[in-house]
């Protein structure tokens, strides 16, 4: 029990991560429809979270789901 509530915070994490980096492209997309100059520190931002949130994603949720498929064929394998 404690590794699903392991992976449900760690799901979240990267779900938070995500949509404060989703919100922010948004609000970049708006920006530039009305013509307007985006910063350079910004632009970097969004690069450097695009590129920190798949590389977690990758290797930490990849090792989470491993992790859980394994106690469901454990838990199936008791029935």
């Amino acid at each position: 029990m404690k590794i699903l509530i392991s992976l449900a915070g760690k799901v979240a994490d990267y779900t938070v991560g995500a949509i404060g980096r989703d919100e922010t492209k948004h609000r970049v997309q708006n920006e530039r429809r009305d013509l307007k100059k985006i910063e350079g520190r910004v632009l970097k931002w969004l690069d450097d979270a695009d590129e920190a949130i798949g590389t977690a994603a990758t290797k930490n949720l990849g090792f989470w789901f491993r992790i859980f498929i394994a106690l469901l064929q454990r838990d199936n394998w008791r029935r």
